[in-house]
């Protein structure tokens, strides 16, 4: 069962919405509080999955008790209760990934989707967070080179948040899977804002996001022609993210290489 905690100064918001909503319906478990610094006081004492926060509230607001937890609980998932007039607010809260909202006044069904959609995003990142427990280098099968690298990739750009840390492992896991995107990463599987992780990406890395995933992916492809050298141009494009397209991998491959994935080859077949 998801535990919720529902956070809005005025009562009868925080009784009507705990009252119309079918929660035992969506596996959840709602308790409330009355303001940020009650719902503070709940959070650190028993954690919840999720935190439906209206904004404006006194002593500390729905900005506030956002940042705040975040730093202590990231992976707790927010809702914005947000009422007309405040979406600079809600436009501030982007910057912390949050991107489901409630408008009030609402009805069952405009909560019913809203918190469905954030019970598919909490599935989708324990999936994802399942993924990433297979980054070990203990838990890696032997053929798997690109995943194989990852420590590399981490240690290359240690002093990255962990926010990019975690893109860099994904990109890793994702070398050979030619839909992979700055946009699909960002939404579908960190759930942040796709410029925001793009622009910290550029700033932490040094390379902007399409760059840095061709090289890694020329790298991959010069490894399984050193591993297998009569691995054909085909198979190697397609093994490396570029899909059934060899003559675009042959470009990339030359404006990283000066050399054409056949000339690179040739010695290889020789020697």
């Amino acid at each position: 069962m998801y535990k919720a905690l529902l956070v809005d100064d005025e009562r009868l918001i925080r009784e009507g919405i705990s009252a119309i909503v079918d929660w035992a319906s969506l596996n959840i478990r709602i308790d409330t509080a009355a303001s940020g610094i009650e719902a503070w006081e709940k959070i650190t004492g028993d954690v919840p999955d999720i935190v439906i926060t209206d904004i404006k509230m006194p002593g500390m607001n729905g900005l506030e008790l956002i940042d705040k937890v975040k730093n202590h609980y990231p992976t707790i998932y927010f809702v914005i209760l947000s009422a007309y007039g405040e979406f600079d607010f809600a436009n501030k809260a982007m910057k912390y990934g949050i991107k489901h909202y409630i408008l009030k006044p609402c009805n069952e069904d405009e909560i019913l989707d809203v918190m469905k959609n954030v019970i598919n995003d909490i599935e989708n990142q324990r999936e994802v967070e399942f993924i990433l427990s297979r980054v070990n280098k203990d838990n890696i099968p032997k053929k798997d080179i690109a995943i194989q690298d990852i420590d590399r990739y981490i240690t290359n750009y240690k002093n990255t948040s962990s926010l990019v840390k975690d893109a860099l492992k994904i990109i890793a896991y994702n070398i050979g899977n030619e839909q992979f995107s700055l946009t699909y990463l960002a939404e579908q599987v960190l759930y942040v804002n796709p410029d925001y992780l793009g622009k910290l990406f550029k700033k932490e890395v040094g390379e902007n996001f399409s760059y840095f995933l061709a090289r890694i992916r020329i790298e991959q492809a010069k490894k399984i022609m050193l591993s297998e050298p009569n691995a054909s141009i085909n198979d190697i494009a397609r093994r490396a993210g570029f899909g059934n397209n060899p003559q675009y991998f042959s470009q990339v491959f030359k404006k990283f290489t000066n050399m054409t994935p056949s000339e690179y080859k040739k010695p290889m077949k020789t020697s």
